[in-house]
């Protein structure tokens, strides 16, 4: 069913895949309701990405039976896709400027927001206070 594996690709579960290219680092790849999900393992190690690859999938499997969005959306998508809402308002550059200089160098790490705890709010906080 699907694509048919390569010789650098690994099953990890049906429909889910590890892929390997000459860089080593294995990347994750499955499609879930029409959308295709592709994802860096940050590591080499085969059992450890295999790990990861499946709770990445099984993640989104549930969030997908649960109604809930499965796309990961990072800062940097949502500061664009904010800007983008508001241009031609009155309050767009000064909203720019605020963002790029104080949310970015903290935020843009975060490559999908969901994972943005309290802690990391509190983090945040305290980076700007101390920013004085």
């Amino acid at each position: 069913m699907g694509r048919r594996p390569k010789n650098t690709t690994i099953e990890v579960h049906e429909g889910v895949y590890l892929l390997k290219p000459a860089s080593g680092i294995f990347q994750c790849y499955f499609r879930l309701g029409g959308k295709q999900f592709r994802q860096t393992t940050k590591t080499r190690d085969l059992a450890k990405a295999k790990s990861m690859a499946l709770g990445w999938f099984l993640d989104a499997q549930m969030k997908r039976a649960n109604g809930d969005e499965i796309d990961r959306v990072s800062f940097v998508k949502l500061k664009r896709s904010y800007l983008e809402h508001i241009r031609g308002q009155p309050k767009f550059d000064y909203h720019k400027a605020t963002i790029e200089r104080h949310l970015m160098p903290f935020f843009a790490k975060f490559d999908d927001i969901s994972k943005i705890k309290r802690k990391d709010v509190l983090d945040y906080l305290n980076y700007r206070q101390s920013k004085g």
